[in-house]
């Protein structure tokens, strides 16, 4: 399409909010998200549209197709509602695994526009700025979409089986139960078929997690923090109602939004998201990177998922030290010796993902396959293996992690390095044994891990 009209989009939306607000999340759709995709050029009543659908147990209120390819997420909240976090992060993670990368995430009031993996392909405004940030909004027409498509099959591939990954679970299961013993239950097939689906999805997907090339810093996962205009022009962060909150490095204590702030007719965008600061994981916003550096806890990180990034270690307000000697990936010797023999090269791409029984719920990814272990072991420690009896290693292997560098018998660790908790984890061995300990790390925090990328390449020797 071409001219863009969202001057005329706006004024209709503010005059009718100032008329009569939505007071639902239908009316919110219909009256402001809906009109809001016609103007890009899309047809939400088209047959190959889909509504009020999950991916990757994110709720959406549409997902919008270029020929049959899922091409757009859409996920609206009620209008008289601030946008919620866990929601925007699980929009994300949902765009992460069915590597559909563009999405629009809205309470008419306010817009998140999300694209790629990129922070910069990503921006945040009020329903008055729109027109000004029409040659950003233009990438999410329907024939922008089009032409971003048009070289892309195996994505298309990857979209449609992770929009689709419920039904044809189930659609394999009764298949592979109707041709086998019908004394078999047919809840024994559903794990490896979906574990089957899953290495489909991931395997046909464009883009692993984003690493970051020829440095040894954690995957470049984007976080991010809401914040809301408050009177006076401070800020605070914009959450789900009864979530808790952290001090505001531009005033006092943060005030979060009620329903009974929810905003007048008079006034349809006046204070809800004015700006969304984006982030790459382990990195405070510029404002915040002070206080941070000097260790003080009084500015207020970016509000965070645990699945966003392994370089956190629950602690809020507080960021990561690292005491891992330096080497590839932040993993090995000091003197930055090999780690993992075949990858030393430092430029592979060694990728885990992370699944528990719904599915996928985060992935990481390395230059090497210590740099792999590390980084899984990083988001395991958020994600039920702090809880482990030290030293631990698997019932047939060596120790793995301890709190000193030694093993359970007291002799020294092979490569011992220090992980972000105090912790020190074994990086001995080769790539094999590497990606061992990240299956059986996964197992014991109740996780399932699925390998991908330079992990099966040839070539490897021990380290």
């Amino acid at each position: 399409m071409t001219g863009l009209d969202l001057s005329s989009y706006v004024s209709r939306s503010r005059a009718l909010c100032a008329a009569s607000p939505p007071a639902s999340v239908h009316e919110t759709r219909t009256l402001l998200v809906d009109p809001l995709l016609e103007t890009l050029d899309w047809d939400v009543h088209a047959p190959s549209t889909r509504a009020d659908v999950s991916v990757d147990d994110c709720a959406l209120e549409y997902v919008l197709p270029v020929d049959g390819v899922p091409a757009l997420f859409v996920a609206v909240d009620p209008y008289d509602e601030s946008l919620a976090e866990e929601r925007g992060l699980a929009l994300l993670e949902a765009m992460r695994w069915s590597d559909v990368d563009r999405a629009i995430y809205t309470n008419g009031r306010s817009f998140l526009f999300l694209a790629g993996t990129s922070e910069t392909d990503r921006f945040a405004c009020r329903l008055s700025e729109l027109p000004e940030r029409t040659t950003d909004v233009v990438d999410f027409t329907r024939s922008a979409l089009a032409a971003h498509l048009a070289d892309r099959g195996r994505s298309a591939v990857a979209r449609t089986l992770a929009l689709e990954r419920r039904d044809l679970v189930a659609s394999i299961v009764e298949q592979v139960s109707t041709r086998v013993d019908h004394r078999t239950d047919a809840s024994t097939f559903v794990g490896p078929t979906e574990r089957f689906v899953d290495q489909l999805i991931v395997s046909f997907a464009s883009d692993h997690p984003a690493l970051e090339s020829g440095s040894g810093d954690a995957p470049r996962d984007v976080t991010f923090e809401f914040v809301d205009a408050s009177a006076g022009g401070d800020e605070s962060p914009v959450t789900e109602p009864g979530a808790s909150s952290a001090p505001n490095a531009a005033g006092p204590e943060a005030d979060h939004r009620s329903e009974q702030d929810a905003p007048s007719a008079a006034d349809a965008d006046s204070s809800d998201l004015p700006a969304s600061r984006w982030t790459t994981a382990g990195e405070q916003p510029a404002s915040n990177r002070s206080s941070a550096d000097s260790g003080a806890s009084a500015a207020s990180p970016p509000t965070e998922d645990a699945e966003s990034s392994p370089e956190t270690d629950g602690e809020p307000g507080e960021p990561v030290k690292s005491n891992r000697p330096a080497g590839r990936d932040g993993a090995g010797d000091s003197d930055g010796d090999s780690t993992d023999g075949g990858d030393s090269a430092d430029d592979g791409e060694y990728v885990v993902r992370f699944f528990n029984d719904r599915g996928s719920i985060g992935a990481i990814g390395g230059s090497s396959s210590a740099g792999g272990l590390v980084y899984a072991t990083e988001y395991l420690l958020g994600h039920g293996l702090k809880g482990v009896s030290l030293p631990w290693g698997p019932d047939e292997g060596p120790t793995v992690l301890n709190d000193d560098p030694t093993r359970a018998d007291g002799s020294p660790m092979v490569n011992p390095t220090q992980l972000s908790n105090g912790w020190y984890l074994e990086l001995g061995g080769d790539r094999d044994d590497h990606r061992a300990r990240v299956e059986q790390l996964a197992s014991r925090a109740g996780l399932r891990a699925m390998v991908t990328g330079d992990w099966e390449s040839d070539g490897d020797a021990d380290g």
